[in-house]
């Protein structure tokens, strides 16, 4: 997913700016946090997936502050992600990790915010922005594994959801699209001018049809076919 996909209006990206900067003194901090946070989770984990692992993190700490312009923001949260693919580490490891990233960030957030107005703009930010990020994770990371696949009745597998999608309606296609950018039903809604029950009747039969069980899985799904 592109970068340039981020929806994020004017106020909220000014935000988000702020609140990197507020959080720059305790960002060494947060990832010795976010380290041992993560090792206490996935016992597994080597000192060199742990790395890759950090490189992601300080790459989105880096693009909040805009110091990096967003392709090579791109370049570098793919190939790191990329990396961590070919070391066959799973792709819930990764999600743990960045989802474990956020929490550390959390009770800095509330300290450097402490009216609560404002940390409430800087959290619906900043989960923007994460929703985002992770986007970009997923996609760099499943195209690095389904890229140079080779015929396989796993490939055989993906392909026949593939050719399901062709069936996918116009309507349930931009449902599909709007969920594999992270927005909520409601927001789905009010974008398309629908009612939630109606974006929850496209989210079922979007499953049914894709034959999946959960919006993680439609959403992996969506992104390595490239149906969205």
């Amino acid at each position: 997913m592109a970068y340039s996909s981020i929806r994020l209006t004017e106020q909220q990206r000014e935000i988000v700016q702020e609140t990197a900067h507020r959080l720059t003194p305790y960002f060494d901090q947060i990832i010795h946090l976010w380290g041992s946070a993560y090792q206490a989770t996935d016992r597994t984990v080597n000192r060199a997936v742990l790395y890759e692992m950090e490189l992601i993190c300080r790459a989105y700490f880096k693009m909040l502050l805009e110091e990096e312009d967003r392709e090579s923001f791109n370049h570098r949260i793919a190939t790191a992600a990329g990396r961590l693919c070919r070391m066959q580490v799973p792709f819930d490891h990764l999600a743990l990790a960045f989802h474990v990233m956020e929490d550390c960030c959390l009770p800095f957030i509330k300290q450097v915010y402490p009216e609560k107005e404002k940390l409430v703009e800087a959290m619906v930010a900043m989960d923007y922005m994460c929703h985002a990020c992770f986007s970009v994770i997923a996609e760099s990371y499943f195209h690095e594994k389904y890229a140079h696949a080779s015929s396989s009745p796993q490939r055989e597998k993906h392909s026949i959801h593939l050719a399901e999608s062709r069936k996918l309606t116009h309507r349930e296609t931009q449902v599909l699209k709007r969920i594999v950018e992270g927005y909520k039903n409601r927001e789905i809604a009010d974008l398309l001018k629908i009612s939630v029950k109606t974006v929850e009747h496209h989210r079922a039969s979007l499953m049914r049809k894709l034959g999946v069980n959960n919006a993680v899985n439609l959403t992996k799904l969506a992104i390595r076919n490239q149906i969205v």
